[in-house]
């Protein structure tokens, strides 16, 4: 069904964290959806099945483009943080989100230094190391070198924020959690696009008493899946559009079109690379 790994943190803080990674390919047609090339809104006989078209009617169609997806709740004083620190603290997540799923260096280049230096400094070797091949697809996005993005199309981005305060071991954390839907378009592909959908649990430790490298952002536990993507691509923790897949073998259970939405339930995925 999936992987599963670790990512360990200095045990004062954040102990042992798991990271479960999902797979789903090609979503089939459902009833009341039509698929480009057909009939009826999604696209025209000559109209060029682009990624814009291929989306018509489904529900990324009206997702903002880009970093304007990520809005932040309003910053409220939690358990242990006051309205101040929940405010910087989200800043600093909305900052790795799009480093980690928006930025070219991540994308294209496969940079992860961008990403890796907002953590905590104690963090970035350990997200490195642990955040392999499959795992990294639960963070980042890192862009097969053999498919291209459309440069017309931005990632249509829809998602939401939640923020608790919380302690143990004698310390207090807060916990953000973000659930996003990331939506890329290729020049490519049957369809030409590729989805993630993550739920990432992001904690700022309390800065007082802390060493310095363990003061910052950390990543506690992340959960993915991708949809419409090269297998092959996916193993080797890349995206890349894949081929059209029939419904059978989708894996999907009830409406495909909820794949696409960031209240879609990761227990309702299962993969098929």
């Amino acid at each position: 069904m999936g992987q599963r790994g670790r990512v360990i943190g200095p045990a004062e803080i954040v102990g042992i964290a798991v990271v479960a990674v999902l797979v789903l390919v090609a979503v089939g047609h459902r009833t009341g959806w039509t698929w480009p090339g057909t009939t009826g809104e999604a696209a025209t006989a000559s109209e060029p099945v682009t990624a814009a078209v291929w989306l018509r009617g489904t529900p990324a169609e009206a997702y903002p483009l880009g970093a304007a997806g990520i809005t932040l709740p309003a910053a409220t004083a939690v358990p242990g943080f006051s309205a101040a620190e929940v405010g910087s603290a989200l800043g600093k997540v909305r900052a790795a989100m799009i480093a980690g799923r928006l930025d070219q260096r991540m994308l294209t280049g496969h940079d992860m230094t961008g990403f890796l230096g907002l953590l905590a400094p104690a963090a970035r070797d350990q997200t490195a190391k642990h955040f392999t091949a499959q795992q990294l697809t639960s963070i980042a996005t890192r862009i097969d070198p053999a498919a291209k993005l459309d440069p017309a199309e931005q990632p249509r981005v829809s998602g939401r924020m939640t923020v608790a305060g919380t302690r143990s071991d004698g310390v207090d954390r807060l916990q953000i959690t973000t659930n996003f839907v990331w939506v890329y378009a290729f020049n490519a592909g049957n369809p030409p696009v590729a989805a993630v959908h993550d739920e990432i649990l992001w904690e700022v430790p309390k800065a007082a008493n802390l060493r310095p490298d363990d003061q910052g952002l950390w990543v506690r536990q992340a959960e993915s899946y991708s949809a419409w993507m090269d297998c092959d691509a996916y193993r080797k923790g890349l995206l890349a559009p894949g081929g059209a897949t029939p419904v059978a073998g989708t894996g999907a259970d009830g409406d495909p079109e909820d794949v696409l939405r960031a209240d879609h339930g990761f227990d309702k995925v299962r993969g098929t690379c």
